[in-house]
């Protein structure tokens, strides 16, 4: 959903930026945007060891709020009409922590593979994990471009603020299921 909300989000503040300020202006403005999100992601790339280490499996957690955030930047940069400059600098504050996040969760996800697993069954999860993932990727997709052929991509990007915030609870319930399970299997040890 993160890859499909950066390409949709991108093409969502292009087509604001071309509408308040012109082909030229809207290209510039789009670069620096560009630029910053690739900054972030950098930055984001660089922190998550420091950030997960110390707040371990509640990264999920964090990671999931920090979707939702972005995606509600975007929605409620849309919505501000009385400044140009503030409506695309908070679109893309939302667009940067989408890049910002975007690598954490695959790379959070394939932890929890390796320490999870054994080891002649982590290649298979992987294989799996990946098929899946771009077979949802296309579905996904497809939908959205169907959706894009009869609806505005402002309901686009309000139908993936509601798929992030789904998706937020799905992962807290994931992360409470995960940590009571640890928490009997300790308690079994013991």
């Amino acid at each position: 959903m993160i890859n499909i909300g950066q390409s949709n989000s991108k093409l969502f503040i292009q087509y604001g930026l071309t509408e308040s300020f012109g082909i030229e202006s809207a290209a510039t403005i789009l670069s620096l945007i560009i630029v910053c999100s690739r900054i972030t992601r950098v930055l984001g790339n660089f922190c998550f060891n420091k950030v997960y280490f110390k707040i371990k499996d509640n990264i999920f957690l964090l990671l999931s709020i920090m979707e939702v955030i972005a995606f509600a930047c975007i929605c409620i940069g849309n919505l501000i009409v009385f400044s140009n400059v503030i409506k695309f600098v908070v679109m893309t504050i939302g667009f940067c922590i989408i890049l910002g996040i975007r690598d954490q969760f695959k790379i959070y996800i394939q932890d929890v593979i390796l320490k999870n697993s054994r080891q002649v069954e982590q290649q298979k999860i992987f294989s799996y994990m990946e098929f899946f993932r771009s077979v949802i990727a296309t579905v996904f997709s497809f939908c959205v471009s169907i959706a894009l052929t009869k609806v505005n991509l402002v309901y686009v990007i309000y139908g993936l603020l509601v798929l992030a915030i789904v998706t937020f609870v799905f992962n807290y319930h994931l992360y409470d299921t995960i940590n009571n399970k640890n928490i009997d299997k300790k308690s079994n040890v013991l």
